[in-house]
C-alpha cells in the first residue's frame, strides 16, 4: 500500500501540523495502536454533523473499543489531506481530507473535515471533531449492514 503524499501540505511542517498529521497517519496505518498513539489519555473524539448522532468518546481506549469493529470492514484505507489551516495560538489544525478504501460492498470514498486540538506544548492531540459527508455515510453504512445481514452477522466487525 502506498503512503499518501498529503499534497495539500507543505514539506516544511510546524510541530503543531506534524502532531495533528499524526492522527491522519494513524488512520493510514490502519492500526488501533497507531490511531491511539498521538492522543492524550483523555482525548475526546466525536463524529459530526449531529444528525449522525455520533457519541462523544472520552479516551483513546473508548474510541478504539468502538473502532476495532470498523477495522475488518475496510481494506487499503487511505486518507489524503487536500487542504488545511492551522492556528498556532489556539493549538488547532483543520484538515480537509478524502478517504478511500475497498469493502465487500464496493469502493469507499468519503470527504472529511477534521478539527484537531493539541495540548499547549503541541506534543499530543487532546480533542478531535470529525465531520464527514453524512448522506454518503448513511447510504454506505446501510449497504454494509444489508450485506452483513445477508451473511448472517448481527454486529459490526
Amino acid at each position: 500500500m502506498s503512503k499518501p503524499t498529503h499534497a495539500g501540505l507543505p514539506s516544511n511542517r510546524s510541530k503543531l501540523l506534524q502532531t495533528a498529521l499524526s492522527v491522519i497517519d494513524g488512520y493510514n496505518s490502519w492500526s488501533l495502536s497507531e490511531i491511539a498513539s498521538p492522543r492524550t489519555k483523555d482525548c475526546t473524539q466525536q463524529c459530526h454533523p449531529m444528525s449522525l448522532k455520533g457519541p462523544l468518546y472520552t479516551s483513546p481506549e473508548e474510541y478504539c473499543e468502538y473502532y476495532k469493529t470498523m477495522i475488518p470492514l475496510f481494506r487499503n484505507f487511505k486518507m489524503e489531506v487536500i487542504g488545511y489551516a492551522e492556528d498556532q495560538t489556539q493549538n488547532k489544525v483543520i484538515f480537509h481530507a478524502m478517504a478511500t478504501a475497498e469493502t465487500d460492498v464496493g469502493p469507499y470514498e468519503n470527504e472529511f473535515v477534521w478539527m484537531i486540538q493539541t495540548t499547549q506544548d503541541q506534543d499530543k492531540v487532546c480533542g478531535i471533531r470529525e465531520f464527514l459527508d453524512s448522506a454518503y455515510t448513511v447510504d454506505f453504512l446501510k449497504k454494509m449492514w444489508e450485506r452483513m445481514q445477508e451473511e448472517g452477522k448481527t454486529t459490526w466487525g
